[in-house]
């Protein structure tokens, strides 16, 4: 087994992962994105850094992860990206229904990543 440690917010790291994988493996099948963060705050306190902490994992992560390794899925015309997110997407109409407003910023990353997810 190898690992490289990375930090999904800083696009070469994930990039270093990918030309890691290919010269360990001679090719890519899949990347998991998983790699997540739940900030827990009404609109109201403006936690502004949290909130842009949780898209730079949450959304710019994995779209850093899509732009490394997409290449290579097409040159190899294979390769499968498999994206991990909360149950809280389904369960966002009942959140605004109730008014439990703390999970919006994170519901809304999680939207981008459910909605990116099913483009073919």
């Amino acid at each position: 087994a190898v690992y490289l440690k990375t930090d999904v917010t800083v696009k070469s790291d994930v990039q270093a992962l990918i030309n890691k994988a290919i010269s360990e493996f001679g090719k890519l099948d899949v990347l998991l994105n998983n790699a997540g963060l739940m900030s827990i705050a009404p609109l109201s306190e403006v936690k502004v850094d949290e909130w842009e902490r949780m898209i730079d994992i949450n959304v710019k992560g994995v779209l850093y992860g899509i732009a490394a390794a997409l290449p290579i899925f097409e040159k190899q015309e294979s390769g499968h990206f498999i994206n991990i997110s909360s149950d809280f997407v389904r369960l966002s109409e009942l959140i605004n229904i109730i008014g439990v407003s703390d999970l919006d910023v994170f519901v809304a990353s999680s939207l981008i990543l459910s909605n990116l997810s099913n483009i073919h």
